[in-house]
């Protein structure tokens, strides 16, 4: 029993004028008159019917559903959108737990360095998902933090993988490993040009032993080629053909008799041979 059943009771035992009826309603009373009036009848006249209150017999039954609602409302006094609730409804739910404007988030870049549109596209995203400044710069933080420690762990990765390879090729070329590697980049020049050594970094294969290994194969072939083209420029014929011919002058009867008329003349053209082939 509430201390205002308590008032009405003894208002009835004392002999007062008025008694209680139950209307069906609400919690009524009957006058001397005779006129049965409401706890409702008090209030103004545009919210006495209203059916958010139709069901409460008594004001302390209205008073304790409105403390229970309270409980259900949020801090600054917003219910919080339902199911069915539309882009509006979120929006100002958002709005009235002091979500700033798109442009007004002032997020702190200075320990992760984003770039301006990396940061514009983080202020969206948190905008759109009605986050509070707070909020907003920790999801970031840890995002970003995230995305720097995976890049971190690849870069150790592939130091490990260029190591390992490395060690791979020196065992395999001993002292000759410089002169392989040198090689290598030759051919990957005279092949596919800076951009493709540029490719081969991009894709993580400019430390990759097979690739290594068939380029520098490749660079020695280039070099022998090369040697071939120098040797062609100087002598007019290849290295095999003025090999044949040193072979065949040599093998002259005046060429090993120095009292021959040609002895002279054939051992300079064999030195001179030999000059160009070799130097």
């Amino acid at each position: 029993m509430s201390l205002l059943n308590e008032g009405t009771n003894a208002d009835s035992s004392n002999g007062g004028g008025s008694t209680n009826t139950d209307s069906g309603s609400g919690t009524s009373t009957s006058t001397n008159s005779g006129v049965s009036t409401s706890w409702k009848d008090s209030l103004p006249e545009d919210i006495r019917g209203h059916s958010a209150i139709a069901t409460f017999d008594d004001p302390a039954t209205l008073a304790k559903s409105y403390i229970h609602a309270q409980g259900l409302i949020g801090k600054k006094g917003v219910l919080v959108p339902g199911e069915k609730a539309s882009d509006d409804d979120w929006n100002s739910f958002y709005d009235s737990l002091g979500r700033p404007p798109v442009d007004k988030y002032a997020l702190d870049n200075s320990k992760i360095n984003l770039d301006p549109a990396a940061l514009k596209g983080f202020s969206e995203a948190f905008h759109k998902a009605g986050l509070l400044p707070k909020q907003a710069q920790a999801i970031m933080e840890m995002y970003v933090g995230g995305q720097q420690a995976d890049v971190q762990a690849q870069q150790a990765v592939k130091a490990k993988m260029v190591e390992d390879n490395k060690t791979t090729l020196q065992k395999e070329w001993g002292e000759g490993y410089p002169k392989m590697i040198n090689a290598a980049v030759a051919a990957a020049k005279r092949v596919g040009g800076d951009g493709f050594i540029e490719y081969l970094a991009e894709k993580g294969l400019d430390s990759d032993v097979r690739i290594i290994k068939t380029l520098a194969e490749v660079g020695k072939l280039l070099g022998e080629d090369k040697f071939r083209g120098e040797a062609n420029t100087k002598l007019g014929m290849t290295p095999e053909e003025a090999q044949r011919e040193i072979n065949e002058l040599q093998s002259r009867p005046e060429y090993g008799d120095p009292s021959h008329g040609d002895h002279k003349k054939v051992v300079n053209r064999v030195s001179d041979l030999y000059q160009k082939l070799f130097s």
